[in-house]
């Protein structure tokens, strides 16, 4: 979605994904999570809708406001970086994908570059 969520627009979506929330590094005006927007989506999961989020590793990712998000389903994005690859080595940060993944259908492998790990959060508003 080009548009900030609301319960009109994801009336008509099945999944909505977040990843790698920019930050003033990245977007001259990045587009942040707020607790209105957070409260929509989560009512938008407790009611059937699927919700993938993705971070990325603190330094190439807004996770601040990515949190008001999160927290409202148990979890928080740690500000660390975990599986930091060395340029050019990509190689560091392949993962093999087995035959009959229901996922990746098609892929061999999958590079993860780099992430934040994640932890429980004390707050917890929907399920």
């Amino acid at each position: 979605m080009k548009e900030a969520p609301k319960a009109e627009n994801l009336k008509t979506a099945a999944v909505y994904i977040i990843a790698d929330p920019d930050n003033e590094k990245e977007t001259a005006a990045p587009n942040y999570m707020t607790e209105a927007y957070a409260t929509i989506v989560a009512d938008w999961v407790k009611a059937g809708g699927v919700l993938v989020l993705f971070g990325n590793d603190s330094t190439n990712c807004e996770l601040d406001r990515f949190n008001i998000l999160a927290e409202k389903f148990g979890i928080r994005f740690n500000k660390d970086n975990r599986l930091v690859v060395q340029d050019p080595h990509f190689e560091q940060g392949q993962v093999n994908v087995n035959a009959g993944n229901p996922v990746f259908k098609t892929a061999k492998n999958v590079y993860i570059k780099g992430i934040s790990s994640n932890s429980h959060s004390a707050r917890r508003n929907h399920t």
